[in-house]
């Protein structure tokens, strides 16, 4: 049985438990402020840099060529949906000609591969549905046509064609007309303007 002589206690080198907290504490809150200052400073600089007349007239250029990238992008595409890509034509009576319907071919692959497509109307889409506008009109003159004969085609293309334009928008097109290139630039051009689009082809017309 050990005496109570035998019986002894180390002597601890440790500090206080809230002593060791209060220097944790304080380290931490040194640490914070130094944090803080960094962060000022090097905020502050970012800020003279960023508005530094040169930066900024950097970052307006950019962001005014990046706008025009997109819109060229856009437009090449054509998903802008600033006017609706569809060319109409329409052709009453016999059947169309070879040559008209080769031109139409040609202007519809011309067309379809800057993203429009071709619409060719015919008698059979008059009705009160696509023309209720025109529509009396339209039967009154067929009518007309089949009592005496008269040629009145040319009237009745006349309205068809603004009525579908009215409706439907995009670009109207008489039989004879052919295309070479994409016509879109110039309702690019037209919208731009704020004006509507009205297109006359002379020989030599190099738009198209």
């Amino acid at each position: 049985m050990a005496r109570d002589a035998d019986v002894g206690v180390a002597p601890t080198t440790s500090r206080p438990v809230d002593e060791e907290a209060g220097l944790l504490s304080g380290d931490a809150g040194r640490a914070r402020r130094r944090a803080r200052s960094w962060f000022r400073r090097h905020l502050n600089a970012w800020s003279d840099v960023c508005t530094h007349p040169i930066v900024v007239c950097v970052v307006v250029l950019l962001v005014v060529c990046g706008l025009v990238y997109v819109e060229e992008a856009r437009s090449k595409a054509g998903d802008d949906g600033s006017f609706v890509r569809v060319a109409h034509e329409v052709w009453l009576g016999s059947e169309m000609p070879g040559v008209k319907r080769l031109i139409f071919e040609r202007n519809r692959k011309v067309l379809e591969a800057s993203g429009w497509r071709m619409k060719l109307w015919t008698e059979g889409d008059i009705g009160a549905a696509n023309f209720p506008l025109t529509h009396a009109t339209l039967e009154r003159g067929r009518a007309f046509r089949e009592i005496t004969g008269e040629p009145v085609y040319s009237m009745l293309v006349d309205l068809m064609k603004y009525e579908v334009l009215l409706r439907y928008g995009g670009l109207y097109l008489d039989t004879n007309v052919e295309l070479f290139k994409d016509v879109a630039p110039l309702f690019h051009q037209a919208l731009r303007e704020n004006k509507e689009v009205f297109m006359v082809s002379d020989p030599g017309d190099s738009r198209f």
